[in-house]
């Protein structure tokens, strides 16, 4: 949608041909608006699911996704990077190899949380090469609920990652997509 895509020329910068530093509109200094807006157009493209819980992963979205879920009036489920005081078998737990950081580590949700008769949307801020995206449908499958989908704030379609999430016949719908990106060439969107 343009309102992001605009955000996004106007305060993202490029740091490396497929790094995008997002901190003025989803980071350190996050754009509520923007964000709102964000999860609105996620909320009207999954309108026709008839979803329970929101998912989110600790770093990744949790703004979008958190307003999401009130305009679903649905809970919010954050996948975290520690299991917390609970006891590994009462956790779900996928792998994630990050992206930016270049580590492996787990996400896990408490087996309480989730549970088989529950139609999930996953929210996502951006998505490289849908590593995240892939760990959380993997806790998912392991509760047995229903994915409906991912919404994404923003996909950077040149890494691949959303096709990889699209081969596992899951409904990904992006608001922004990125064709290319460069620190000479700018940003430039795939346009629907």
């Amino acid at each position: 949608m343009k309102f992001l895509e605009n955000r996004i020329l106007r305060d993202a910068r490029v740091l490396a041909n497929d790094v995008l530093m997002t901190d003025k509109i989803m980071g350190g200094l996050s754009d509520i608006e923007t964000l709102s807006q964000t999860a609105d157009e996620i909320c009207r493209r999954f309108a026709d699911c008839r979803i329970s819980k929101v998912v989110c992963t600790q770093d990744s979205g949790q703004i979008v996704a958190a307003f999401a879920a009130k305009n679903l009036e649905v809970p919010l489920i954050v996948a975290k990077k520690s299991p917390g005081d609970v006891n590994l078998s009462e956790v779900y737990a996928g792998k994630v190899v990050s992206f930016t950081k270049n580590e492996v580590f787990d996400l896990f949700i408490p087996r309480e949380y989730v549970k088989r008769e529950d139609t999930v949307l996953i929210v996502i801020d951006v998505i490289s090469r849908g590593n995240e995206a892939i760990a959380v449908l993997d806790i998912l499958k392991q509760a047995g609920c229903t994915v409906c989908g991912i919404g994404c704030a923003i996909e950077k379609t040149f890494l691949r990652g959303g096709d990889a999430i699209r081969g596992t016949g899951v409904r990904l719908e992006s608001v922004a997509r990125i064709e290319s990106m460069s620190t000479s060439n700018g940003i430039r969107f795939l346009s629907d």
